[in-house]
């Protein structure tokens, strides 16, 4: 009967070992490693664009209207995620930020949750007039008038090009807008 790996096996008491002591020894994670999240509130300005690029759906946001403003929250389930980075890459403020650490074993479900809070709060002058008198409506209706007026303006920008290039003169064009 043969042992083809007995003279490896008895080589291999008296050798160091190949793998690293995992818990007592911590190994460095190389660069670029994207590991548990961090999320900075502070720097969050809602614009909710992690939200939209998450694939597995991961990042849920909560708003409760408060008197200081909405109070905002956002929650990150990490044993949902992926670790893709995207989410870290569209947030414009760099409010989210994927860290070296891969210490996710957890006993408790809860501490794969990261969440963080901020107020948003309402910018005075905008909203409120010298008498107090809320005026969201007129500013909104103003917002949809302007980008009424600014689509109509590309629109004929973009027929007085397609007119040039069919040899039509502006005249002619100018005649059947008008």
């Amino acid at each position: 009967m043969k042992f083809p790996y007995l003279k490896e096996a008895i080589k291999s008491v008296f050798k160091k070992p190949s793998t690293e002591i995992y818990p007592i020894v911590n190994k460095e994670a190389p660069e670029g490693y994207r590991g548990k999240i961090n999320y900075y509130p502070e720097k969050c300005v809602n614009c909710g664009m992690c939200i939209r690029v998450c694939a597995p759906g991961c990042i849920t946001r909560t708003i409760e209207k408060t008197e200081e403003g909405d109070k905002i929250t956002f929650n990150f389930y990490q044993g949902q995620c992926t670790f893709c980075s995207l989410c870290a890459d569209f947030c414009p403020r760099g409010a989210i930020e994927l860290t070296k650490n891969y210490h996710l074993a957890v006993t408790d479900e809860k501490d794969l949750l990261v969440s963080g809070t901020f107020i948003k709060s309402f910018h005075q002058s905008l909203l409120f007039n010298h008498n107090n008198k809320f005026k969201i409506n007129k500013i909104k209706g103003q917002l949809k008038l302007n980008k009424f007026k600014k689509a109509l303006r590309f629109s004929l920008r973009a027929f007085l090009l397609i007119g040039r290039n069919l040899n039509f003169g502006e005249e002619y064009i100018y005649k059947r807008i008008y």
